[in-house]
């Protein structure tokens, strides 16, 4: 009794080499009622002027008129399906939501991830140093520069000497510049002795004010790229006195407001933040010519990216 009360319509009649489908209206039986396409048997569906109504049932047909239209491999009517269903403001504004949800989530992966291979390369730095200013030559051994540097000016009220034995590798980092030298990376065996360096380049003071030395030397930490950017900019709104001082510690950029509070910066907008009265040109660091400007991802490539990010994550710290 129940199935003779049941509605019953075919809900699409799907041929090969036809170039329309039709949808019929269901009546709903169930007092359950849903707006429904309606074509009245014309060859094209009008679903933003639909008045009929759609039970579960018919919500099944529908989507087993769509898999038949995907099963044609007819992509003209796929295509057609696609702009019947788009001619629907609520459809349309459901299906860009469900997109956008999906591409901020895509975004917020990989702000993530990059955010945790920063963290995972400047901690890989944590026993290197960057040396500025030493000039440069040809066929020049930068092993006996730095610990010419070190052991003279650095360390010189310090009992500590290095020697090779307590040094990595040293090189030149960058393009040649012509008339200005490159930075030299240091990379000591222990954290100790690059601490010690570190603590003690403030008697680089006294040998940059001699007018007599050729060089004036300057000792950082290997920051990453962003984080240099970000020092770079933190040093410009020094410059301008609109904070007092700004420094480094293991990779963590310090400032130093003019009322004397310390802040930890990690982004430009906590930087942005802890000195409003900064002027936004002030802000724009210059970015070296060898690093990429950032793509503009589509819903497409945000997540081949995130594979591809997760990938190098992975590589990175299991060392393959």
């Amino acid at each position: 009794m129940g199935k003779n009360n049941r509605n019953k319509a075919k809900a699409a009649n799907f041929h090969n080499g036809q170039d329309s489908f039709k949808i019929k209206t269901i009546q709903p039986n169930n007092g359950v009622k849903r707006p429904c396409p309606d074509t009245s048997g014309n060859t094209t569906v009008d679903l933003s002027t639909s008045e009929s109504f759609c039970t579960d049932d018919s919500l099944h047909e529908l989507t087993s008129i769509l898999k038949n239209i995907e099963r044609s491999g007819d992509e003209n009517k796929v295509k057609e399906a696609v702009n019947i269903i788009f001619q629907n403001p609520t459809f349309k504004n459901t299906i860009y939501e469900n997109i956008q949800s999906k591409i901020s989530s895509l975004e917020s992966e990989i702000v993530d991830l990059q955010t945790r291979m920063d963290e995972m390369e400047q901690y890989s730095r944590r026993n290197c140093l960057k040396f500025s200013g030493i000039h440069e030559e040809r066929n020049e051994n930068t092993d006996k520069s730095i610990l010419n540097i070190v052991n003279k000016i650095v360390l010189k009220d310090s009992d500590i000497k290095l020697d090779m034995s307590r040094i990595d590798r040293t090189h030149r980092v960058g393009p040649e510049r012509n008339g200005r030298p490159r930075d030299i990376v240091v990379k000591f065996l222990s954290y100790r002795d690059r601490d010690v360096v570190f603590r003690n380049k403030k008697n680089l003071k006294s040998f940059n004010r001699n007018p007599s030395n050729r060089d004036r030397v300057f000792i950082n930490e290997a920051l990453t790229r962003p984080r240099a950017k970000l020092f770079a900019q933190a040093r410009r709104l020094q410059k301008e006195n609109l904070i007092e001082s700004t420094w480094t510690i293991d990779g963590r950029i310090k400032i130093k407001q003019l009322d004397g509070k310390v802040h930890t910066i990690t982004r430009e907008e906590e930087l942005i933040k802890s000195v409003p009265r900064a002027p936004s040109e002030l802000l724009q660091a210059s970015t070296p010519k060898s690093v990429p400007k950032s793509p503009n991802y589509n819903y497409r490539t945000l997540k081949e990216k995130v594979g591809h990010i997760g990938e190098l994550s992975l590589c990175f710290v299991f060392g393959r």
